[in-house]
């Protein structure tokens, strides 16, 4: 009377208190434990991982009978589980669990090294438990218990605990779901450019770049064009060639949406030039390289095909100076870069 008196006290103070107070009195599940003579530093590791389990260990004689006499000892000492582990032929360790909870008997055989007996005994203690715990896991299962005994809700705690995951930090859990675009600050392009301008026919070259994100829509660019095939144009007494190397820097503005984006660029442009004639008998060839610089504007599609993937088409305009004028015949028939189109299809790869 007294003792029940005290306890109500105890738990009116602090249900803290009162919960740890519970679970001290409460019986742990009891596991009996057999192991060879001999084995000491075996049995008190096992004992030492099935206490910090919440176990309480206990051993008694063993029998040559690994399944029914073992089943029967447990039966007799209230074990929900009885573990026995004993060495065979040919540096093997044989290893029984009896589990009285889920109904099952496993077995499980595993070759150590006698050279080795701390190291081997570390490991057999270890896949003990670990084919111990694999049996009680059943526990978890949603079917009825198969057990000749039911588990106590202490067992069930244990299994419970043996087998929760992890729990990461917040800042762990908290992952952003990756972009299609990409979110680089540095990023290189490759792809091809097709040149045109009035009255001359189109040249096909390489271009490449690189760009800065200054800021969530703008980034500074900058890109060059390695010419591949010649623009051409045929007039009066031959054919003039015309090789096209340019480079150009500026600003681009895009939208935020994702994956598809639309943007505009615009700053200067530099172009180098490199003709080159064939003329008709009783007419002269002459070649010439030339420099000429202006403003461009562009406008671009943008289309996410990867987290730092994107691939871009690109049409961009440019009016150069000085005005080039070519002659046939010394009579002035065409002129060149105003303006200026080059459309581009490039692939855009962010850095890491």
């Amino acid at each position: 009377m007294l003792f029940r008196s005290l306890s109500a006290v105890l738990c009116t103070l602090s249900l803290g208190e009162c919960i740890a107070f519970a679970d001290e009195t409460t019986p742990l599940p009891r596991v009996l434990v057999l192991v060879d003579t001999g084995a000491d530093a075996l049995y008190q590791r096992l004992r030492q991982e099935m206490e910090s389990l919440g176990l309480e260990v206990t051993t008694a004689k063993a029998t040559d009978n690994l399944g029914v006499g073992l089943e029967a000892q447990a039966r007799g000492l209230g074990a929900i589980a009885a573990v026995r582990v004993s060495a065979i032929s040919g540096g093997q360790v044989d290893m029984t669990i009896v589990d009285r909870a889920t109904g099952k008997t496993v077995n499980r055989r595993l070759s150590v090294d006698k050279n080795a007996d701390p190291a081997a005994t570390e490991l057999v203690a270890i896949r003990t438990i670990e084919l111990l715990r694999a049996s009680l896991l059943e526990l978890q299962a949603t079917h009825p218990q198969r057990g000749e005994v039911a588990a106590p809700g202490r067992l069930k705690e244990i299994v419970a605990e043996s087998y929760r995951p992890a729990e990461l930090p917040a800042a762990a859990v908290q992952v952003r779901a990756p972009g299609r675009y990409p979110v680089s600050n540095v990023s290189l392009l490759v792809g091809g450019d097709v040149t045109f301008t009035r009255g001359w026919s189109g040249g096909w070259g390489l271009g490449f770049g690189a760009s800065a994100r200054l800021a969530r829509s703008l980034a500074l660019e900058g890109m060059a064009q390695v010419p591949l095939s010649a623009m051409k144009r045929t007039g009066v007494g031959g054919e003039v060639s015309l090789n096209l190397a340019l480079g150009r820097a500026g600003l681009r503005f895009m939208t935020t949406q994702e994956p598809l984006r639309f943007g505009c660029s615009m700053g200067g442009m530099l172009v180098h030039l490199s003709s080159s004639a064939e003329a008709l008998p009783a007419y002269a060839a002459h070649s010439e390289n030339l420099t000429a610089a202006g403003p461009y504007a562009a406008v671009f599609v943008a289309v996410g095909v990867h987290r730092v993937i994107t691939l871009r088409f690109e049409q961009s305009e440019a009016y150069l100076l000085p005005d080039t004028i070519v002659r046939f015949a010394g009579v002035p028939t065409a002129s060149f870069g105003r303006p200026l189109s080059v459309s581009s299809l490039h692939l855009e790869v962010g850095l890491p």
